[in-house]
């Protein structure tokens, strides 16, 4: 409950995982140590400034998650280490979100998954951190974007800008899921409609992709 009350959307992205019977059996730790560059969790709760702590046989060692991650299904957990726990630490946001391009309702991967979480007053942004999944070889900041909205009034035209942004610092793969450039363009819509959702901002008229 803590965790909906302060940061729905870690749950609402656990809700768009596989299916209930994987939600239901799986652990978020699990879903973080595979490392599959697809994984829904990672993205938002990097956005969020989450770290991970890996207990080992002789000491305990606390790590960004940001830098957890090396490569596809390769992180820098030692052979004698476990994740045993995730931290997020409070923080006064404005909102953050995730959301994700899937195949299908249900059980489906990510092939773009973007996460944001944002601090705004007086109309324009303060903070914000971009995380992008499914389109390089871990969970990437768009930190390029990030800056261009730093200090800049939220309109349209500066979110349409920040995906953009993040659109050209991904590196996505052309596979059966998607082209390299579907992907690219996705993380450019997508990425303005987690700005949009974290900043709390009504949708843009129509619903179309653009």
């Amino acid at each position: 409950k803590v965790l909906r009350d302060k940061f729905p959307s870690i749950s609402e992205a656990a809700a768009t995982m596989a299916n209930t019977q994987i939600r239901n059996r799986g652990t978020i730790g699990g879903n973080i140590v595979s490392a599959v560059p697809s994984a829904d969790l990672p993205p938002i709760l990097i956005a969020l400034r989450a770290s991970v702590t890996l207990t080992g046989k002789e000491k305990t060692r606390v790590i960004p998650l940001e830098d957890f991650f090396v490569g596809p299904r390769r992180t820098v957990i030692h052979s004698d280490e476990i994740l045993t726990e995730i931290t997020i630490p409070d923080q006064g946001t404005t909102g953050s979100a995730y959301i994700k391009l899937g195949l299908r309702n249900s059980g489906a991967l990510a092939v773009v998954g973007v996460a944001a979480s944002v601090i705004s007053g007086g109309g324009s942004v303060k903070e914000a951190r971009i995380v992008l999944g499914a389109v390089a070889p871990t969970p990437m900041r768009a930190k390029r974007a990030e800056d261009l909205l730093i200090g800049n009034s939220f309109t349209e035209a500066l979110l349409e800008e920040a995906g953009r942004i993040a659109s050209m610092e991904c590196s996505p793969i052309s596979d059966i899921r998607g082209s390299e450039e579907y992907r690219r363009d996705m993380v450019r819509v997508f990425t303005e409609r987690a700005l949009r959702k974290a900043l709390q901002l009504p949708a843009f008229e129509g619903t179309e992709v653009r």
